[in-house]
């Protein structure tokens, strides 16, 4: 699917779900990151875990099992990520 940007129109460059203290952010556009992304941000962007790839269909509203997924492929990590300890 290509995207088309027409001048004065704003485009949407990722898609977010909103749970109770964070959010899922799907980045399709690859100029930011390098390829597309999903994050997982937490506390007003105070925290920032960030793969890289389409990740949305393994997260969900608990925020421990994301982030757990989120270990689980680090190999997967964006240069620009949050390390979580």
């Amino acid at each position: 699917m290509s995207r088309e940007i027409i001048p004065g129109i704003f485009t949407n460059i990722n898609s977010t779900t909103d749970y109770k203290d964070f959010y899922i952010s799907y980045c399709w556009r690859t100029s930011d990151y390098g390829c597309v992304t999903t994050a997982i941000v937490i506390g007003q962007m105070k925290h920032f875990y960030i793969l890289n790839g389409d990740h949305r269909e393994h997260y969900s509203d608990n925020l421990e099992q994301c982030l757990e997924y989120f270990k689980q492929n680090d190999d997967l990590r964006n240069k620009y990520s949050d390390k979580l300890d």
